[in-house]
């Protein structure tokens, strides 16, 4: 007798012209930590280049970056022109890509003396996030 088993697909199957029907996959957690680890990295290398944010009712006040800036100010507004999404939380898998080349291009082009930041990969999360549990789940 065969059995057969049913495995959930965690994804959403998308019928679109472009994409034909395929599962489309949320972010992963780990790619998550990525992202995060990414807009830290980011800040860092901003900030080492002298390249701080200006608040703009006080333009001569130096404002260093962090991962929540780089986040609002240069990912997001990206991703919401690019995608029209507001929250991380919304990507996939391929649309954190996406965002990714178009902020890493800009930057390589507007700011040479920056040092391209690739994203970064699972073994440089679990250095920065060593393995844990969210929700019973390790990742």
């Amino acid at each position: 007798m065969d059995k057969k088993i049913e495995v959930p697909i965690i994804g959403k199957i998308v019928d679109d012209e472009k994409l034909g029907n395929k599962v489309v996959f949320k972010r992963t957690l780990k790619q998550n930590s990525a992202l995060h680890l990414y807009f830290q990295l980011l800040a860092d290398q901003l900030n080492e280049a002298g390249l701080d944010m200006r608040v703009v009712l006080k333009p001569e006040v130096s404002i260093p970056w962090g991962k929540d800036t780089i986040k609002d100010f240069l990912w997001r507004p990206i991703q919401r022109f690019q995608l029209g999404k507001k929250s991380t939380t919304e990507l996939t898998t391929a649309e954190i890509d996406k965002v990714f080349e178009v902020l890493n291009r800009h930057l390589s082009e507007k700011f040479p003396e920056i040092e391209h930041i690739p994203f970064p990969n699972e073994d440089a999360v679990e250095i920065i996030y060593p393995e844990r549990e969210v929700g019973g789940i390790p990742f």
